[in-house]
């Protein structure tokens, strides 16, 4: 998915989609750019979610389409949230689109519901944690030698989402598994317990281990993460699935209500809070002995 697409570019497009095809008879695309004098691509990316036409194109199309009174007032809404959901991203062109568009859409959330089995969820995770999870990955991605701080820099920036007066909320679902790989070392392993320690602390953070004696649990093929929004009633969630090169946010609604079914699921595996703090102070004792 291309990186200039945001949750509320899609909402736009969608609705102006439905608007098209409701009109009476069926406007094709082409029939609609050629009605406003613009391009067939120009409609295309709107409906998209990948472009916001201008103010004066925009008013143009609603009236090409005959839109009523509501439904005028509901697209200059979602117009106009559409405008105002360009987030910068550090080191954006390092990422692949689809987790740069993923990451705009995390900055318009609520909660964050996460599932990972061999690494700690990059909100957690401490710069040096994400250096040398990049910098294993480095080779892959054909990335510079510098990658690895940028990719740091990131995951620091990205933090910043729990702090502050409305931070997003956050239910971690971790494979007891990543406790014990010891990412870039002791030492990093040491610092990253101690901050996991601290950020659980949070009202905001909810972190929970699934022990080794649940078994396989949820897709076992990759870390997932469920987006909860409030501006969608119809479609509250979304889903972004993560694989090494790359990602896909799934937002079919039969689809997302699979995924949040399967977070529940895997919920009720997972020890309470208080044992996932006893199990991270072991294994911090542990890399202290």
């Amino acid at each position: 998915m291309p990186s200039d697409t945001t949750r509320r570019k899609r909402q736009l497009g969608r609705f102006m989609e439905s608007i098209r095809k409701r009109h009476e008879p069926a406007m094709l695309p082409e029939a609609l750019a050629d009605a406003v004098e613009t391009s067939r691509a120009t409609i295309s990316r709107m409906e998209n979610g990948l472009q916001v036409p201008n103010k004066h194109l925009f008013i143009a199309i609603l009236g090409a389409l005959g839109a009523n009174t509501e439904e005028r007032f509901e697209a200059l809404l979602l117009w106009t949230h559409a405008k105002q959901s360009t987030v910068r991203i550090e080191h954006a062109t390092d990422f692949p689109p689809e987790y740069v568009a993923f990451r705009r859409d995390e900055t318009q959330a609520l909660a964050e519901l996460t599932i990972d089995y061999t690494t700690l969820p990059g909100l957690l995770q401490t710069a040096d944690y994400a250096r040398a999870v990049a910098d294993a990955s480095r080779l892959l991605g054909g990335h510079d030698s510098a990658w690895s701080e940028r990719a740091g820099e990131e995951r620091a920036a990205r933090q910043r989402l729990l702090l502050g007066e409305d931070p997003l909320r956050l239910h971690a679902l971790v494979s007891e598994a990543a406790l014990h790989l010891r990412v870039g070392g002791p030492e990093v392993m040491a610092e990253q317990f101690e901050h996991l320690l601290a950020m659980v602390e949070l009202e905001n953070v909810t972190f929970q281990v699934v022990p080794f004696r649940a078994g396989a649990f949820g897709p076992m093929s990759g870390p997932l993460v469920i987006l909860e929004f409030d501006n969608d009633a119809e479609s509250p969630y979304s889903v972004y699935l993560e694989y090494p090169t790359g990602g896909k946010t799934v937002e079919r609604e039969p689809d997302v209500s699979s995924f949040t079914t399967l977070f529940g699921a895997v919920r009720e595996l997972a020890v309470s809070e208080e044992e996932t703090v006893h199990l991270v102070r072991t294994e911090l004792e542990k890399i202290g002995n």
